[in-house]
């Protein structure tokens, strides 16, 4: 106690702690009750004296103690050893040598400084840079040793023979100590002699190979590998192939797959294609991932039109790929080099000998084809284009084959599977693309995705969504360019059919692009035709209504539901560029496949029209103001266009126009009250059991567009004159239709009901007394309680 707390406070002459140390340490092989104070009270001298000032007397007895490491090892667990550990290394390794030489002490085993070294690093962590200590002490007395002239060559078989498993204990147990030491010494081996005793001392180590010095090189692999020069990396690529068919020389695994993977992304093409074939080699050693995730890196870095070079790295690359012991049992690996190969299985070139459609062809004969079901028959497809395809078609027929075969397969496979093959293309579709070959892929992959968004029966909803809102993004991105670009009067019969992208117009588009000129143009054309084929290939279910004088979103099943967001979505993206010709030739497509009946038509309208009161939003899209109105201006044309009994009819009660415009006269927004009352004055003079309302409340538009409020005054003052009215026609007539806008409110979807009821709220209840019947049948009409609205508890109209 009292030594290490004077050793704590003062720095000791060196003489005065060699005595006290060697004191201490004779202690405790005479007195093993006090091994493990003895050695703490050394470690805390040791703390703040130099070790050197022990000198080499105490060194001997030190490692006469009795289990000296272990008990060192448990004192290590709470205390910090390392200053004990700086002074005995360096002892130790000397004393090896020591052991080699013959120089040993009579009657101590020259063996047991190795055994302590041996115990230390298999039972002690080497802190505060001991290992880097350790490991540098190996080498310079191993260097110091072997350079001295005349040795015995025995001398060095047992240097040898005591180093080896005391260097590679300390690699198995500090990898990189080893590997940072060896680096710095190497950049000091100047002549040959030194280059021949480092090759010596790396010949011990399991990673020797990798500071061998190449006979065509000043420098070691390792540093060859990374020189600046790409003809020193080849020779260095080519050494590492030499090594792993030979196996001669001693170097790590980890060293070799880190080379061949650090050279496969080197900017020399040369250096690329060595060190793949180097892969190939040694591919056993990788795992599927690491396979899969850098062999496409390679795909993703070619430059096939700049460098043909590549076709001979991609070639090896698409062998390796395909070996079914990387993608077998592995569907999302399989997904992934399909999606990642595709680019370069598309067609963009009419040059059978150019080195796009050589990998083209190589990777449809490859055994990918038959890996994954997607892909099944394309081999024999593509044979048989080229075979039977004329010239300057090849590209258009080749690709609309694809999309064709892809659609096809991925329909007819496994769902779930095939369900997640899909998202992985939509993956890629929502990705930028910059290259030919991306934006050529985009194209096919958006064509498979709509083609299976329907069988020939019905539409898989969910992922007509995912779909169509892929394409819906790609089309606000270019809708400046989309809706002023002009598509030829002879492509417009093209755009209203039921059928893929012409032949034509694959190879105008890649032609276009080649040459870097309108690309967004080109881009924009091929998005119109995406467009009309998802109007052609969505279906509604067969749960959607037909005879119902409502589409109700909150009672639609899922599909439905889902099918009416679509029909939203697809109305809202033509209507944006109904300025352009084509835009219009759309929707005309539109309204004829999907709402071709002038009824459905505004019952689709309605929705749109009312949608903004709901506050569930259960189709899951949303209808934005200038949608709205925009719906309400549509709706104003067609209403304007049809014959007076089919308006008749539209202005009924087995119609929800009516009471859909009537909602709309009160929203807060002044374009909207505006764009209703033109509707309305379009059913003006039509005679139907809601003639008196329009006919009262058109010649108001200009009260109604400029006061939110006033519809609501109007419509009061209107049914109070029930109150006074005593003339019997006129009185039956203001009855009847006041019941007629309450049955409505009975029989419309909930969230209008609200908005309606909003229009007749100040209404006077006391107008509704007298019950009616109609039909035979009673309906009950409840007026709800609204903002302090009365109440008309039962109301007997029919």
């Amino acid at each position: 106690m009292i030594i290490c707390q004077i050793s704590v406070k003062v720095t000791m002459e060196d003489t005065f702690v060699n005595s006290l140390a060697s004191q201490i340490i004779k202690t405790l092989t005479k007195t093993p009750t006090l091994i493990k104070d003895g050695l703490g009270c050394l470690i805390v001298l040791l703390q703040r004296q130099k070790p050197e000032s022990l000198g080499k007397k105490p060194f001997p007895h030190l490692c006469d103690v009795p289990d000296l490491v272990a008990i060192l090892r448990g004192i290590s667990e709470t205390y910090d050893i390392s200053p004990l550990l700086r002074y005995l290394l360096p002892h130790l390794v000397g004393s090896v040598i020591g052991h080699v030489k013959g120089e040993e002490t009579e009657g101590v085993d020259g063996q047991i400084y190795k055994k302590h070294l041996e115990a230390i690093l298999t039972d002690i962590s080497l802190k505060d840079n001991l290992d880097h200590l350790l490991a540098s002490l190996l080498f310079e007395e191993y260097i110091s040793y072997s350079s001295q002239e005349d040795i015995d060559s025995n001398k060095v078989s047992l240097l040898n023979e005591q180093f080896l498993p005391l260097i590679r204990l300390l690699e198995s147990k500090y990898p990189r100590t080893l590997d940072v030491v060896l680096e710095e010494r190497l950049k000091e081996i100047t002549d040959q002699n030194k280059q021949e005793l480092f090759h010596q001392f790396i010949s011990l180590s399991t990673s020797g190979g990798k500071y061998q010095f190449l006979a065509d090189s000043d420098t070691s692999l390792m540093l060859s590998l990374n020189h600046p020069l790409a003809p020193v990396r080849l020779l260095a690529v080519n050494h590492l192939k030499s090594i792993m068919k030979t196996s001669k020389e001693s170097i790590d695994e980890s060293f070799i797959k880190e080379a061949i993977l650090t050279r496969l992304g080197d900017d020399n093409i040369d250096v690329v294609l060595s060190a793949i074939n180097a892969f190939e080699i040694f591919k056993q050693h990788f795992s599927s991932e690491v396979t899969v995730s850098h062999l496409l890196n390679l795909f993703r870095r070619a430059e096939l039109s700049k460098n043909r070079e590549w076709y001979k790295v991609l070639e090896v690359a698409a062998d390796v790929l395909i070996k079914e012991e990387v993608l077998s049992g592995n569907a999302e690996l399989s997904n992934q080099v399909v999606v990642h190969l595709l680019p370069f299985m598309v067609i963009d070139s009419d040059d059978v000998e150019s080195a796009e459609m050589k990998i083209a062809i190589y990777l449809s004969k490859s055994g990918i084809c038959s890996l994954h079901p997607v892909l099944r028959g394309w081999k024999e497809v593509l044979e048989n284009v080229i075979k039977s395809t004329k010239s300057g078609q090849l590209i258009g027929v080749a690709n609309q084959k694809m999309v064709e075969l892809l659609a096809d397969n991925i329909k007819s496979g496994d769902p779930s599977s095939m369900l997640k093959m899909v998202e992985d293309l939509v993956s890629v579709g929502e990705k930028e693309s910059f290259s030919l070959k991306q934006k050529v892929t985009f194209h096919v992959i958006m064509a498979v995705l709509i083609s299976c968004c329907s069988s020939s029966k019905e539409t898989h909803f969910p992922f007509a969504i995912r779909v169509f809102g892929l394409l819906q993004k790609k089309i606000k991105k270019l809708q400046s360019v989309i809706a002023a670009v002009d598509i030829p009067v002879e492509w417009h019969l093209e755009l209203t059919l039921d059928r893929g992208l012409p032949v034509e117009l694959w190879a105008h588009y890649i032609r276009q692009v080649n040459a870097a000129q309108r690309i967004a143009v080109e881009d924009s054309v091929l998005l119109v035709f995406a467009l009309k084929n998802f109007i052609h290939s969505l279906k509604a279910p067969k749960s959607f209504p037909k005879g119902d004088v409502w589409w109700d979103p909150d009672r639609l099943d899922e599909d439905s539901r889902d099918y009416l967001c679509l029909l939203a979505g697809l109305f809202e993206t033509v209507l944006r560029g109904a300025d352009a010709v084509h835009f219009r030739v759309l929707m005309k497509l539109f309204i004829k496949v999907h709402l071709e009946d002038v009824f459905q038509l505004f019952k689709f309208f309605s929705v749109l029209w009312t949608y903004a009161s709901s506050l569930s939003n259960p189709p899951r899209c949303s209808v934005r103001t200038v949608l709205q109105t925009q719906a309400l201006y549509a709706g104003c044309a067609v209403l304007s266009s049809q014959k007076p009994q089919c308006r008749q009819r539209l202005a009924s009660v087995s119609s929800p126009v009516v009471a859909s415009l009537l909602l709309n006269l009160g929203s807060p927004v002044k374009e909207i009250r505006r764009a209703a009352i033109h509707c309305l004055q379009a059913l003006s003079g039509v005679a139907s059991q809601f003639q008196l309302v329009i006919d009262h409340v058109v010649p108001k538009a200009e009260e109604i567009t400029s006061d939110a409020t006033y519809i609501v005054q109007d419509l009061a003052a209107l049914f109070e004159e029930l109150q006074r009215e005593k003339k019997l026609k006129s009185h039956q007539k203001l009855s009847e239709t006041l019941k007629n806008l309450l049955c409505c409110v009975y029989s419309c979807p909930s969230y209008v009901a609200k908005d309606l009821m909003k229009v007749l709220q100040e209404v006077s209840s006391e107008v509704c007394a007298p019950p009616c019947r109609r039909e035979g049948r009673d309906c009950s009409c409840v007026w709800d309680t609204f903002a302090g609205w009365r109440l008309c508890s039962r109301w007997k109209c029919s």
